[in-house]
Order: structure tokens, then sequence, then C-alpha cells
């Protein structure tokens, strides 16, 4: 969320999307498509549902239930499976890369069905900041550190690479709570 401080704590989710303009299908009709990613490689839930829960558990949370006993996240089992807290925050937005959780399908000419999922990771070295030196840093340093950089004197634009990790038989294509094994193969990176 733009409006939490980058410097709380339990704000070490960011995001980004990208918008494709895909020109025009057969029937003259603008084509496009969209990734919405964000910095975690996991989602809380699997569904809107379970979503909407986990969103409730967080505002009980974050108003203090739970006193003396489990809190409404820690109550909420799916939350407990999946919240991974970040060692470590980005200086800049772009650090990290970030993660589309849930698989896109996608349809070859031939009507080969294939499934993937995005990660989108900058292209240049990124530095990271502890926990500890995040407390020392103003509330809106993540987005200053964007304006500045893309300021006339600020050094421009960055680029991202788009990779995507191909599907293995098996592997689960509906639940954003599962994760594919990172460290097979199977990855393609865009060209141009």
């Amino acid at each position: 969320s733009p409006t939490i401080p980058g410097s709380y704590a339990n704000a070490d989710s960011h995001g980004i999307a990208v918008h494709f303009n895909l020109g025009f299908d057969s029937k003259g009709r603008r084509a496009h498509t969209d990734i919405i990613a964000h910095s975690m490689p996991f989602f809380p839930t699997r569904t809107g549902g379970e979503f909407l829960e986990f969103l409730k558990a967080t505002e009980g949370t974050q108003a203090g239930g739970g006193v003396g006993g489990p809190n409404p996240v820690e109550q909420f089992s799916v939350g407990i499976r999946s919240r991974r807290r970040a060692e470590a925050c980005a200086v800049q937005l772009r650090a990290g890369g970030v993660f589309r959780v849930t698989a896109v399908k996608l349809i070859g000419p031939d009507g080969k069905v294939t499934y993937v999922q995005y990660h989108i990771v900058p292209q240049d070295d990124v530095d990271m900041l502890s926990l500890e030196e995040t407390k020392a840093k103003g509330d809106n340093y993540l987005h200053d550190e964007l304006a500045a950089r893309l300021s006339s004197s600020g050094g421009g634009a960055f680029s991202f690479k788009l990779l995507a990790q191909v599907a293995e038989e098996g592997d689960i294509t509906d639940d954003a709570t599962v994760h594919w094994p990172e460290e097979r193969g199977a990855w393609c990176e865009s060209k141009g």
C-alpha cells in the first residue's frame, strides 16, 4: 500500500504492475495483458474468501486482538502457513524482484497449454537495509528514493528482467500458497 510507511516493520511487501499492449487481434480488437506482482514469493490465501478472512484477522491483530494469547493472524491457519517475515528491507522499491504468485495459463497456436509463474528481477545491483536500519529512515524513504532516481539529476530509469518459471507435471497451478521449487530449471527469460 502506498500509504504504509516504508519504515514500518510489517511493511515488507511491495509490488509492481506491468501492462503489455499486444496490438490488435484477428477481429481488430485491442489485445493487452497485465502482470501484477509483489515482493513476497507467497500469497497468504488460496481464494478470495480466504483473503477477506485474512484481512479481517490482520485488522484485528493491528487493533490489539489476541492479547495474552494467539492473535487473530496466528489463529488464521492459512496465514500462519504462508506468512514469512523479511530479514532485510529494500533500499529501493526496485530491489529484490517481485513475484506473480498465481500461475498463468498460456495457450500456443497449436492449442498446447503451458503454465508459468512470473518473476521480475532488477538488472542492476540493489542495496538492502537491515530491519534496524529501516527504523532510522523516514516513513517515505522508498518513494523518496524512487522520485530522486527518476528526476533529471538522479540517474534516470532502471531496468528489469522478466523471467517465467515453466510448470512441470504435477505442479499445482491454482493455489498461490503452494510454491514451485525455485532451484529446478525450466526458467525462461524475456528477450527485447
